[in-house]
């Protein structure tokens, strides 16, 4: 009788963990989308970067980032943080928004 109820603790000890663990690693990657290209400060490329950057290494996301065709502020900050397959941009003095014609 000892040995029965000590399967059956260890039975459920296994199925409570297992549901546990299933639950906080998932087998999906979380899709994600950062839209960016004009923000008042000058640090926005940075910050772009280092989120794509820091979300992807959690293993949790993929992350694809969509800049405007037009830039305002952070023309130093994206040649220093580049993005690989972001098409050209351009920078503007004042904020543009893009023409969808």
């Amino acid at each position: 009788m000892r040995n029965f109820r000590t399967l059956i603790l260890l039975l459920t000890m296994t199925f409570v963990t297992n549901g546990l663990f299933s639950q906080t690693s998932p087998s999906k990657k979380i899709k994600t989308l950062i839209v960016d290209g004009q923000n008042n400060h000058d640090e926005w490329p940075k910050i772009t970067y280092m989120l794509k950057t820091d979300m992807e290494n959690t293993g949790l996301f993929t992350v694809e980032v969509a800049r405007s065709a037009f830039t305002w502020k952070g023309d130093k900050f994206i040649s220093e943080f580049p993005i690989a397959n972001l098409p050209k941009t351009e920078a503007k003095e004042e904020p543009q928004a893009e023409s969808k014609l």
